[in-house]
């Protein structure tokens, strides 16, 4: 009966290995997505603050120069900033 020896050997690789599948498929070992960090949304919120600031200086001056309207960069920053805020945090939210 030595030979009996290997073939439970083989046999119960082939278990193993098959209960790994049935396993993964049934999410056993799914590959888990990365948690977010807290400067997660900092991160996202940056450039376009920035982005917002730039615009209303140009903006502004543009509007001050032609006389088409006296209104402050800070007001036009306000604006875009919270426009540009309430964007991100709803495609943040949608994840």
């Amino acid at each position: 009966m030595p030979t009996s020896g290997p073939i439970t050997k083989q046999g119960s690789i082939k278990r193993q290995g098959s209960a790994k599948r049935r396993k993964s498929s049934l999410g056993g070992s799914q590959q888990q997505t990365p948690k977010e960090v807290p400067w997660d949304l900092f991160d996202r919120l940056l450039i376009p603050l920035i982005s917002c600031h730039a615009v209303a200086i140009i903006l502004s001056t543009i509007l001050n120069v032609l006389r088409i309207s006296q209104v402050s960069t800070f007001a036009l920053f306000i604006w875009f900033a919270l426009s540009t805020t309430g964007a991100v945090m709803f495609y943040h939210l949608l994840k």
